[in-house]
């Protein structure tokens, strides 16, 4: 077995033992309507068992090296979830959803195991 599979299913079994139920909302680019003159996006929803936290006061403002390169904001969470569970990189257009609470992905980090991102670390903000 190699390394990559190991630390992905450690992970998984980790985030599921932490972690709280949340949906990911996959949202990609719909049809245009030539009639109406809209588009309209598609949404996929996906369970997910993840870990959600507070940024500390050391990493506000910090510049994260990510898709987007935000900087982290008063009021963003983080959301580690394993990457087994995914069955997609989660993008920046995505969506989480906890509860009643919607937040959008701004930034999304990979951590590998070696080849294989075993974990997902979403900034999320409301």
């Amino acid at each position: 077995m190699s390394l990559d599979a190991s630390v992905r299913r450690i992970a998984q079994r980790v985030m599921r033992k932490i972690g709280t139920e949340a949906t990911i909302v996959r949202v990609t680019p719909g049809t245009y309507d030539v009639t109406t003159g809209t588009a309209t996006d598609a949404e996929q929803d996906f369970e997910v068992v993840g870990r959600f936290d507070d940024y500390t006061d050391r990493e506000l403002g910090f510049n994260a090296q990510t898709q987007t390169g935000q900087p982290i904001r008063a009021g963003d969470r983080k959301f580690t979830c394993a990457a087994a569970d995914v069955a997609f990189e989660p993008a920046i257009s995505d969506k989480v959803i906890v509860g009643d609470l919607e937040y959008d992905v701004v930034n999304v980090r990979r951590e590998m195991a070696q080849h294989l991102p075993a974990l997902y670390v979403l900034q999320l903000r409301r």
